[in-house]
């Protein structure tokens, strides 16, 4: 199957279902760019969900920015400071809930087929834009 073709001989599909885990469909990867880093000093991450390459959802997780350098120290200790603990593969992000394994056409449309990109919040900054 290697050469792109299912079983049947027909052309596969690159957002076919069949073609990553189910179970686990979001991956974490970690940065190892300079500076990518979360506020506790652990490599900044994001989770993939393979779908279609020339499509893509980028959700930026919300965390609300250090108001101050205290504030920056403190955060070091809480989801919103690291990377520690995060699952490697995990099947569900409630933030985004419905984008996992039970992802639905009638609810979102053709973006159940595009890969999917969820950016963990960890370093005290704001996004906007």
């Amino acid at each position: 199957l290697s050469s792109g073709l299912n079983m049947h001989g027909r052309r596969r599909r690159l957002h076919d279902r069949k073609l990553y885990d189910l179970k686990n469909p979001w991956t974490l990867h970690s940065l190892s760019a300079p500076g990518a880093i979360c506020l506790d000093g652990t490599p900044a991450a994001f989770y993939h969900k393979a779908g279609d390459p020339r499509r893509f959802h980028i959700f930026l997780e919300g965390g609300g920015w250090c108001y101050s350098t205290a504030d920056c120290i403190r955060r070091q200790t809480t989801a919103f400071g690291t990377t520690k603990g995060l699952a490697s593969r995990v099947g569900r992000l409630n933030q985004i809930s419905g984008l996992g394994d039970h992802c639905s056409n009638d609810t979102f449309g053709s973006l159940c087929n595009f890969t999917h990109v969820y950016v963990h919040y960890c370093d005290g900054s704001s996004f906007a834009g």
